[in-house]
């Protein structure tokens, strides 16, 4: 009798645990905020169209770009939420259509203006904001409805250009290169690229949305120089003249 009392104790311990299983939503586990809204910081307007971005840096803060309203917003991590930017862009250039979004180590915050302002932006934590790319591109090939940006620890940024099928490198200096068009990897075509992601070594990733693929770029060494390498060559040759000229002085003076 002890072990049927038992039996049907575990039983109803099964069963209720189960129930309550059946009856908890799937995201229990998860504390869920919302922590921006389209009333933006409660003056600017934010979630106007269907297609933004979202960062976040090491502190925290996250930033977010609205595609409609054409502008971008920093929420700290106690609610606190600013527009870092809008249509106005740096005051010379407008942000149209702010798209992709990205924030270095040092609380820099990057923006792609999509169409029709074919540009990317820097916002620096002090406001002071400036375009680093526009629709001219690296002044041979052009950039074309900008999406994804990306940033390394090195400050490099790199952007997308879906329109035109490329994607670009600029360094912190200004300097911008096109590091794929959209030839791809000589064999397999680049149409549409979307999103960019860079790794620690410096190795670029670029996903495109109409040739359904994706690519991996990795930086090349630059080659050391001709003359750098007769350098070396000089260099040893004097060395060893000099080791061979004291052996000799050695044996002089023992002799």
């Amino acid at each position: 009798m002890r072990k049927l009392i038992l039996n049907i104790f575990a039983v109803n311990v099964v069963v209720a645990v189960a129930a309550l299983a059946l009856a908890s939503p799937s995201n229990a586990q998860y504390v869920i905020t919302e922590i921006i809204d389209s009333t933006g910081d409660g003056t600017n307007f934010y979630l106007g169209g269907e297609y933004t971005d979202t960062a976040v840096d090491a502190a925290g803060n996250v930033y977010v770009t609205s595609e409609s309203s054409n502008n971008a917003f920093k929420i700290t991590p106690s609610g606190v939420i600013t527009q870092i930017i809008d249509s106005t862009g740096d005051g010379t250039n407008p942000l149209e259509e702010a798209w992709g979004i990205a924030v270095d180590a040092a609380e820099n915050v990057y923006v792609t203006g999509y169409w029709p302002s074919h540009n990317a932006f820097k916002i620096t934590p002090s406001g002071v904001i400036t375009q680093i790319i526009d629709s001219t591109g690296d002044g041979t090939n052009t950039l074309d409805e900008p999406e994804a940006i990306a940033v390394d620890a090195a400050g490099n940024v790199y952007v997308t250009g879906w329109g035109s099928n490329n994607a670009f490198k600029i360094t912190p200096s200004g300097v911008i290169t096109q590091i794929i068009d959209s030839t791809g990897d000589g064999t397999n075509l680049l149409e549409g690229p979307y999103g960019v992601a860079v790794d620690a070594s410096g190795n670029v990733y670029i996903s495109a949305g109409n040739s359904d693929n994706a690519f991996k770029i990795q930086p090349v060494p630059s080659p050391v120089p001709a003359l750098a390498n007769q350098g070396l060559v000089i260099l040893g040759a004097s060395l060893f003249c000099v080791v061979l000229w004291v052996a000799r002085r050695q044996r002089s003076a023992s002799g």
